[in-house]
């Protein structure tokens, strides 16, 4: 078996250097998205040869546990409604109580997901993406089920939901239906259909957040990567004001606060990491604490009574809660030990908010939080077929040193057997060139532990996660070092582990 994965691992690399060399000599330009982006004769050529059936069953039966997503409740906390993608496609589902029957809502062959529910509980609001091209389109639908209303779905455009205003009445997206590289900002009558144009300036716009009001729109304008400029715009007289950012090429994110004139700010600007702020009367002030670590998420419920901000400590996640006037800590109520604890999407009185715990050893499991009652309810049930979860390996953080001495974290996942004697080692490195490897649930690593290898993801500077000082280790001349961090893994492994 061990033999038969590498091979599989090693000729599906080999084939998608080929397959995209083939297709870059074959195509003028960009082909787009999908499966009209490769043709039927590449994929033949290419195509991987069959693995033995007992090895593709078990394959298969790691790969049919899925874990669902953290859901988002209805307003009265009566319902969840949430993504999974157990039947292979990711798709939409109810539940009625917690850990009930789940119910189906929409199927197909097209992956569906949960956006967003309207103030009044009246519609979902979903996205699906046709064939996988990754240009998806916008519904609505009863939350009893039914037929999808299309909203806007256009072939080789992407629109994307940004805000559903307090009476339910308009819905607010983008899309880059006027030009490919710019968002327009559209916003639509449910009762209606009718579509009305609100912001067409060139760029790459997305709506940060609507003022109390709703007569101003927060922008966020992506200019680079890990660059953002924000902007005020007036539905009344169209007028776009620069806030913050122009001209500076840093990274912010950016909500209302709950103090006239203020905005929450998610920024590494200021420091080597990630921090919450207060931004009022052009000054920073910090909300989160003086940490070593990243700030990954910073965002306030909708009656601006709470802050929720989740921290990156060294690739585990730890969920925290503030006074969004005082930023005094709220207590969480005790979770179970996790990887990650991820705060999900509140309703919008702010009474409900979804948490998901992660392990090593299940499926991330999706609970909600009652802040009136304090009461912690699991709702969904991860399913995991012919799979014993509780004998997956738990990642380990390790470190290996690179030449100049400077430590590099890595996650190891070992087989039992393999901590008394050496076992073979996959290394896996994260794309990116921005990302992270993560502890945590992965059924894909468990795969290669069960046939016997150590399963390491290292990452390598340029990696984030680690503050802004490891993310641009890598940049222009400095990207070599991204190149001696493999090989020195590669050199720590052979040396330390197979001794």
């Amino acid at each position: 078996m061990k033999t038969t994965l590498m091979s599989l691992v090693l000729s599906a690399a080999v084939a998608t250097s080929a397959c995209a060399k083939t297709e870059k000599k074959s195509a003028e330009g960009y082909a787009g998205h999908g499966a009209e982006s490769v043709s039927a004769e590449t994929l033949a050529k290419f195509a991987p040869t069959s693995l033995p059936s007992e090895v593709s069953n078990r394959i298969q039966n790691l790969m049919d546990v899925r874990a669902p997503g953290l859901g988002l409740p209805t307003p009265d906390g009566k319902r969840l409604f949430f993504g999974w993608g157990v039947t292979g496609i990711p798709q939409v589902w109810r539940l009625d109580s917690p850990k009930g029957f789940p119910v189906q809502l929409t199927g197909g062959e097209d992956r569906t997901g949960l956006l967003s529910i309207t103030p009044d509980g009246r519609w979902l609001i979903m996205s699906r993406d046709r064939k996988g091209e990754e240009n998806p389109g916008l519904y609505l639908q009863s939350p009893n089920g039914g037929t999808l209303i299309e909203i806007q779905h256009k072939k080789g455009i992407q629109t994307r939901y940004s805000w559903t205003t307090n009476d339910g009445r308009h819905i607010f997206y983008s899309s880059n239906d006027i030009r490919p590289d710019s968002y327009a900002i559209y916003r639509y009558e449910i009762a209606t259909g009718k579509k009305d144009k609100i912001f067409d300036e060139p760029g790459i716009w997305s709506i940060a957040d609507v003022s109390a009001d709703e007569r101003t729109l927060l922008l966020e304008k992506a200019i680079g990567a890990l660059q953002t400029e924000i902007f005020e715009f007036s539905l009344n007289d169209k007028k776009l004001t620069p806030i913050l950012g122009q001209g500076e090429r840093e990274d912010y994110s950016a909500t209302y606060g709950a103090h006239p004139g203020e905005l929450l700010v998610l920024t590494n600007k200021l420091g080597n990491y990630y921090r919450g702020y207060s931004y009022k009367n052009k000054k920073f002030e910090p909300v989160t604490p003086d940490l070593k670590f990243e700030v990954e998420s910073f965002a306030i419920d909708h009656p601006r009574k709470r802050i929720y901000y989740s921290v990156n400590e060294n690739g585990y996640t730890r969920a925290y809660a503030l006074d969004a006037k005082t930023y005094k800590p709220l207590a969480l109520p005790a979770l179970p030990k996790a990887d990650h604890v991820y705060v999900g999407s509140a309703t919008r009185n702010g009474r409900y908010i979804t948490i998901g715990i992660e392990t090593a050893k299940a499926p991330r499991t999706s609970y909600v939080l009652d802040w009136e009652t304090g009461k912690l309810t699991q709702w969904v049930l991860p399913s995991s077929p012919e799979v014993d979860t509780q004998k997956f390996a738990e990642s380990k953080l390790e470190f290996y040193p690179a030449r100049d001495g400077t430590k590099i974290p890595m996650f190891v996942r070992r087989p039992a057997k393999c901590a008394a004697s050496p076992c073979p080692v996959i290394v896996h490195f994260h794309g990116g060139p921005e990302g992270q490897s993560t502890p945590g649930f992965s059924t894909f690593a468990q795969a290669f532990v069960e046939a016997g290898y150590v399963y390491v993801e290292p990452n390598v500077r340029g990696s984030t996660g680690y503050g802004k000082e490891w993310l641009r280790a890598d940049n222009g001349a400095k990207r070599l070092n991204v190149i001696s961090d493999i090989e020195d893994a590669a050199t720590y492994i052979k040396k330390t582990w197979s001794e």
